[in-house]
């Protein structure tokens, strides 16, 4: 088999978490399990959003190596979902626990995965 054949058969895979900003909505975590092993992401915003929450955020992505270190993202949080994107590929999306009165578009300064 082929490289190129090998990586077309690569199919992205989706895990089920939580993911919660802090009050101030500058900060947020999120939690995965990948089989026996916890993933954290520790998520910092350029700017301030609104709090929100969501116990069925879905992590996904093509390789486990795409969940390590630090990564830059982008995030959109909107009336009733959540939708992270990694520069990398990966991705976090969910529908939030409560709605919020409006949506908020926001660069990711920074964040770090931690096993």
């Amino acid at each position: 088999m082929t490289a190129l054949l090998a990586l077309a058969l690569v199919q992205a895979e989706t895990v089920t978490g939580v993911i919660r900003s802090s009050p101030g909505g500058s900060n947020f975590v999120g939690s995965f399990f990948i089989g026996d092993v916890q993933y954290n992401f520790l998520g910092k915003l350029r700017s301030r959003v609104p709090a929100f929450s969501s116990e069925k955020a879905q992590l996904t992505f093509d390789h486990v190596n795409q969940l390590r270190e630090i990564q830059f993202f982008n995030v959109i949080v909107g009336h009733d979902n959540l939708d992270l994107e990694f520069y990398n590929g990966a991705s976090i999306t969910g529908l939030l626990d409560n709605p919020l009165p409006e949506k908020s578009v926001a660069a990711g300064r920074v964040g770090i995965f931690q096993r």
